[in-house]
């Protein structure tokens, strides 16, 4: 069985292989969102533009947000992926608050 690589534009679009490799190479077109929390946390979303859908799913999977210990320790914490880039942006905002809460209880010590 030979394997074959999808790739898709942040629409969705089936795209061929030098187009992917452009658009990914421009970060401004990967990058969805980034927020750094606080205490140094990283909140970093992506387009990937491959399919990083398990078979069973009928859509392709194209978006990731990745929490990492900081900018420059980038020990994972956390990772979701979505289909759209609309989910992308909803996840991302998610795991923001989410990480922010967690930080809430440290942030009223003194």
């Amino acid at each position: 069985m030979a394997f074959t690589e999808n790739y898709y534009d942040r629409r969705g679009k089936a795209i061929d292989r030098l187009a992917f490799y452009r658009l990914h190479a421009n970060m401004a077109y990967k990058r969805i969102a980034s927020d750094v929390l606080t205490d140094g946390t990283w909140l970093s979303t992506v387009w990937l533009g491959r399919d990083h859908a398990f078979p069973d799913d009928t859509q392709p999977v194209i978006f990731e947000t990745m929490v990492f210990k900081s900018q420059d320790n980038l020990e994972d914490l956390d990772m979701q992926r979505y289909v759209t880039e609309e989910q992308a942006q909803a996840g991302h905002r998610a795991l923001v608050a989410k990480y922010q809460k967690l930080l809430e209880p440290m942030e009223g010590r003194t």
